[in-house]
């Protein structure tokens, strides 16, 4: 009867040992959670009459669109936050605040995200391709774009750019690295519309 009841015994015994072993190990971090903000100031006077635009759509790497925050080690290596992560998605909150900050400094509320067809028919488009997002825990953050501006709905764009902005870090932990991810978007805001607002003016 007594070598019977030995495996029934160790069966507690295994589980107190494993409470044991998470005891050890302490509680799991807590996760934080982050969004890119428009920084844009709005422009002086709203334009008069302000022709529409249309943002996007915005392309991004599947290595950066992911829940957690990635930083760049190395030239070609990444490291992935597993308890730093965006709220939403890299892509979606990049491309709301570049609409956001469009619509600031043309000084117009007709400035929509990709797909505005629920909105409106835009008399310009601004399709977005980031090839690089991202940097390096209190130092910086590197943005890199090609943008396009059409014409209603012409296929051949009136102006195809590229543009690498370096933002620094105002600080070392992921909060700084985040805000600096928004000012980086908000350089690239001020470019797109200088253009937007030099073609306005020649139609």
């Amino acid at each position: 009867m007594r070598a019977a009841t030995r495996p029934l015994l160790s069966i507690p015994l295994a589980l107190l040992a494993l409470a044991a072993l998470a005891a050890c190990r302490g509680p799991l971090p807590a996760m934080h959670y982050y969004t890119l903000t428009p920084q844009a100031a709005p422009a002086a006077a709203p334009a008069a009459s302000p022709a529409s635009v249309g943002v996007g759509p915005l392309d991004i790497p599947r290595a950066l669109d992911r829940p957690q925050i990635v930083t760049r080690t190395t030239e070609n290596q990444f490291a992935m936050a597993e308890y730093h992560r965006w709220g939403g998605s890299l892509a979606g909150d990049a491309l709301a605040v570049l609409t956001q900050d469009l619509s600031a400094l043309l000084g117009s509320d007709r400035v929509v995200a990709h797909p505005w067809t629920r909105f409106i028919t835009p008399d310009f488009r601004v399709p977005v391709e980031i090839q690089r997002l991202d940097g390096a825990l209190g130092r910086e953050v590197t943005l890199t774009a090609t943008w396009a501006v059409h014409y209603g709905e012409e296929r051949a764009p009136r102006v195809v750019r590229r543009t690498t902005i370096v933002e620094p870090a105002a600080g070392p932990d992921y909060a700084d690295l985040v805000a600096a991810h928004s000012r980086a978007l908000a350089a690239l805001s001020r470019e797109i519309a200088a253009e937007l607002t030099r073609l306005m003016a020649g139609r």
